[in-house]
């Protein structure tokens, strides 16, 4: 393990602690091709391993060819995320973004190139936990931790106002409102409580793809007045398409048995 990484392994004993990485690669970018990638590994070792199991799961459920390469893929892509996130300014370009427009995104390398377009855009973003970097990127006045007592209230008022909102699709919490549908070849948990607000207040939902590192437009629908369980649907249609055009890609493989309510451990 390279050294300049020791004191971020010695304080990822609990979490892994993505400021300190992204703060190491900052004050020395050479970092990123001295070694991250090995060192992630390591680090990495048992959500690499889970990443791999889940995938062998769904790719043998939905009759996808195996790959080989999975694992390693798979941590490259995770240096990218962070490489990603090092690099990126907060003035980067924004996808162009209507009121009442919600961004459905998942996480990918290149999630913090979007993250960096919502300062001038003013879109709201909804996050779990706080981080330094993202609040780099963002601004604090457009970032809403949704686990936050009263964070409720003030997704209801930017809804009420037509604010644009930018949330990840592609995670559930235990507390989260949700609904069961089908997704990766399981039934999952998807969050309702955005679909939910969308369908009330005339919002147009936009799922978030990524091609050649950059975000783009995957899809659109108009949510007004819709089922929630058919806008679930259609949402995780649609990632299931991403996901499926480069499995590697999606970094939260490890996390989907957390969703499924039918993906058995043999």
């Amino acid at each position: 393990m390279h050294a300049a990484f020791d004191h971020i392994a010695q304080a990822a004993t609990q979490r892994f602690d993505d400021d300190a990485l992204i703060a190491a690669l900052r004050t020395d970018p050479e970092l990123a091709s001295r070694g991250l990638r090995r060192w992630l590994a390591a680090a990495l070792d048992d959500e690499v391993r889970k990443a791999h199991w889940t995938y062998r799961k769904v790719a043998s459920r939905l009759g996808w060819p195996k790959r080989p390469t999975f694992e390693s893929e798979y941590i490259e892509n995770s240096a990218d995320y962070y490489r990603c996130a090092a690099a990126v300014s907060a003035t980067a370009a924004s996808l162009p973004m209507a009121p009442r427009e919600l961004w459905l995104a998942w996480h990918h390398p290149a999630a913090p190139r979007l993250m960096a377009g919502v300062a001038d855009a003013g879109v709201l973003t909804l996050i779990a936990q706080r981080a330094d970097w993202m609040l780099a990127l963002m601004g604090e006045r457009n970032t809403l931790s949704f686990r936050s007592p009263g964070s409720g209230i003030g997704l209801l008022r930017a809804f009420r106002e037509g604010r644009a909102v930018a949330c990840m699709i592609d995670f559930c919490y235990p507390e989260s409102a949700c609904a069961e549908g089908p997704f990766l070849g399981f039934r999952v948990r998807t969050p309702i409580g955005v679909l939910a607000l969308a369908s009330r207040f005339g919002y147009r939902l936009t799922l978030i793809g990524y091609r050649g590192g950059t975000p783009t437009i995957a899809a659109r629908v108009d949510a007004t007045g819709r089922p929630v369980d058919e806008l679930v649907d259609w949402a995780n249609h649609g990632l299931q398409q991403q996901i499926a055009a480069d499995p590697a890609a999606w970094l939260l493989w490890p996390t989907l048995d957390r969703r499924a309510c039918d993906l058995d451990y043999d």
